[in-house]
Formats: structure tokens, C-alpha cells, sequence
């Protein structure tokens, strides 16, 4: 776990276009976002490992897989394997989970849950995380865009969950 008292969400989107995103609650602006990393066209779980380990997160986060109705059984079957393999690095990294499905998180920005929600996403990931805005440039980079709110989401709701507490 983190070495200091300060959260830190790691977030993850798998898939074949995938993306992690590193969101400290302590610096609301910024957000660091990366495509998953690849080698070979398949998910590179060493790299991902290692990136979880640099930075040590309180919690992981990790957006819910399911099959495209558009996608190809190929596509399905990959998207599959990567979710599968994500869940495997974040459970041997020893991380508290939590598992989070589009239709839950992104209705709490106003954003829809299908296709039409990625650029709305991307948009609104560059309004939250001004320091960090570069980063999610174009439509291809929607899953950075994804990520990154998916990690502002995860630490909301344990915000939230504390102040029910307390």
C-alpha cells in the first residue's frame, strides 16, 4: 500500500484500446493517464504491475468489461482476456478492489453509459483536470478520458462512504 496517508486510486479500463489513470484526491487538477501497456497487441501484465508498484496505490479501481454487441467474437474474446488478466495483476498486488460498470459511475458527471458518453467524457476530462488536459488530446485518447474520471468517481464514493461514517 501507499507509503503515505495520502489516497492514491489507481483506475483501470480494460481492453484492447484500454487505459490507467493515477488520481491523487489531494491535487483535484491533475491526473496522471496512460494506455494500458501492450506487447505484442496483447496486455503487458509485467508493465502494468510494475506501474502499480511505482506508485503504490491505496485502491484500485477497475472498470467493469462486458461484450460489444457490435464487436467481433475476436474483439470480445480479447477485451475478455485483458479483464480477466487485469483483475489477476490488481489481486496479486494485494489492492483493495472495487468493481464499477459505466451504467453506475458515469450518470454521476451526466455523461450517458453507451457510445455517445466517450466524448462528452473527454470533454469533461479536460474541464476537471486542467494540469493534466494534454493528455486526453483526441478521440482516440477517450479511454485516458474514461479513466481518469473513473478514478475521480472511486474516490468520491470513498469520500462520501467516510463522511457517512463519521
Amino acid at each position: 500500500m501507499s507509503a503515505s496517508s495520502e489516497p492514491c486510486i489507481f483506475a483501470i479500463l480494460p481492453g484492447p484500446a484500454g487505459a490507467t489513470a493515477i488520481f491523487f484526491p489531494a491535487a483535484p487538477d491533475r491526473c496522471v493517464v496512460e494506455d494500458l501497456p501492450t506487447l505484442d497487441g496483447r496486455l503487458d501484465v509485467r508493465r502494468l504491475a510494475a506501474r502499480i508498484a511505482e506508485f503504490a496505490p491505496t485502491l484500485a479501481v477497475i472498470g467493469c468489461a462486458s461484450p460489444q454487441p457490435r464487436g467481433s467474437i475476436r474483439e470480445n474474446f480479447r477485451g475478455g482476456v485483458a479483464y480477466g488478466a487485469v483483475c489477476s495483476v490488481v489481486a496479486l498486488a494485494g489492492l483493495p478492489v472495487t468493481y464499477a460498470r459505466a451504467s453506475s459511475w458515469k450518470p454521476s458527471y451526466g455523461l450517458d453509459a453507451g457510445p455517445g458518453g466517450r466524448q462528452a467524457a473527454r470533454i469533461l476530462a479536460r474541464t476537471l483536470f486542467e494540469a493534466s488536459a494534454v493528455r486526453f488530446g483526441d478521440e482516440v485518447e477517450t479511454s485516458r478520458s474514461e479513466a481518469a474520471l473513473l478514478a475521480r468517481w472511486a474516490a468520491a464514493q470513498i469520500t462520501s462512504a467516510v463522511t457517512r461514517k463519521g
